[in-house]
């Protein structure tokens, strides 16, 4: 039999990873003003940011969301997207029987004027996302007639629209769309008959072409982000989250949680990303999506749409008009210094682990396992070799030690 000491060598993973000290206070909550829903927000520079929300609501701030104020949209409908070229000139549209559904700005929202492409394409059109590669150049989607999805084209600011596909089946909605180069475009479909899978569309040539692909997931998929020409992710709900690093040609679903999902997603650098969604927790990744780790928001209210102006810097925007902020990556209390470890104070073997772990350390403490959504599994005392894991589902699982020497977080896989 071997010795313990021989698994270890061969099995141990220690816990390298940059610990940090946990902290509360990650997301400051913003006074907003208002109680709407709010589905959207964009920042063209790195102070000036707008959002829309129902009931047209369009809230403007000049100083990195001190203060938000309200803007004269013209429109009852509830606006669900807004893209903003520069910080003079953007656009919002959303749905409704209120018309105008999309509206354009040139002077910084100080007065916003109607646009209207269903006289133009025929038919009352419910919007859910804008792309523009340019001030003439942008791209709008949602659904049309019997609710069938549809992708527009301008080319003259918005001033007149084509339609570029539908969709041929009913009750498929189209959630977003994201441009990665002028030539290379994708958008997300959804059907509302939870036992169709979801649908990714492709252009290759500027948007006036589109093929449609199976998504390999029944999740509904409503946000896509590209960090460069080949890498983009896709968010959806409940628990999908796709990747390609080929410009689309395949998608992989990566390991964001069961019981999570991204209404929106963010990525203010190649490795480093952030998804909002339905459980009021906000997901982030340091590598790529490999694993995602839960950040505690504070609040109760459901999240709608998440931007970073850098790394450090986001909003979130929700329920009853939530608007958070973060200035250090969600990580740490505002102010606050995130202590980076790169000690041994404990160290679990085997991982991945199918049926049990291992916990070893220099000091007393109590070992919490916690899944990525923060949800508290087990707790105990670090009085034992052995700890059972094996009705746990597989995936990614955090280890909370809090000891004399502090607190330290790592990752084990469930396999």
């Amino acid at each position: 039999m071997k010795s313990r000491q021989t698994i270890r060598s061969l099995t141990t993973l220690t816990f390298f990873l940059g610990f940090a000290y946990l902290t509360a206070g990650q997301w400051v909550k913003q006074q907003s003003g208002t109680f709407d829903l709010l589905y959207s927000i964009c920042f063209p520079a790195p102070d000036t940011g707008y959002v829309v929300g129902a009931y047209g609501t369009i809230l403007k701030t000049t100083n990195g969301g001190s203060t938000w104020i309200s803007q004269t949209s013209g429109t009852e409908c509830g606006l669900c997207t807004v893209f903003f070229l520069n910080t003079e000139t953007g656009y919002a549209a959303g749905r409704g029987q209120k018309n105008p559904r999309m509206i354009k700005t040139t002077d910084g929202g100080e007065t916003w004027i109607r646009l209207d492409p269903d006289s133009i394409i025929g038919f009352q059109f419910k919007f859910f996302s804008l792309f523009f590669l340019d001030v003439s150049t942008g791209f709008a989607v949602g659904a049309g007639n019997d609710d069938k999805g549809a992708i527009l084209k301008t080319v003259d600011g918005g001033e007149t629209w084509v339609q570029k596909y539908a969709a041929i089946e009913s009750s498929f909605y189209i959630r977003s769309v994201f441009f990665s180069d002028p030539t290379h475009g994708f958008a997300t479909g959804t059907y509302s008959n939870p036992n169709y899978a979801s649908r990714i569309l492709k252009t290759v040539d500027g948007g006036e072409t589109w093929t449609s692909e199976s998504s390999g997931t029944k999740s509904s998929l409503f946000s896509i982000y590209f960090t460069d020409p080949s890498t983009g992710y896709i968010g959806g709900y409940p628990g999908v989250l796709l990747k390609t690093e080929d410009y689309g040609t395949t998608w992989v679903n990566q390991n964001i949680g069961a019981t999570n999902g991204a209404f929106s997603i963010s990525f203010p650098t190649t490795s480093t990303g952030y998804g909002a969604g339905y459980n009021n927790m906000i997901m982030k990744t340091k590598d790529g999506g490999i694993t995602w780790t839960g950040l505690p928001t504070g609040v109760t209210e459901y999240l709608e749409s998440i931007c970073f102006t850098d790394e450090n810097t986001g909003y979130a925007v929700g329920q009853a008009g939530t608007i958070l902020k973060t200035i250090n990556g969600g990580g740490t209390g505002a102010g606050e210094e995130e202590h980076q470890l790169n000690s041994k104070l404990f160290t679990l073997y085997p991982n991945p682990a199918s049926s049990f772990i291992s916990v070893e350390s220099e000091h007393p403490g109590e070992l919490t396992i916690l899944n990525l959504q923060g949800k508290e599994i087990t707790k105990q005392e670090i009085n034992t070799n052995t700890i059972d894991v094996s009705l746990l589902p597989s995936g990614i699982y955090l280890v909370k030690v809090v000891g004399e020497k502090g607190v330290e977080v790592g990752k084990f896989i469930k396999e």
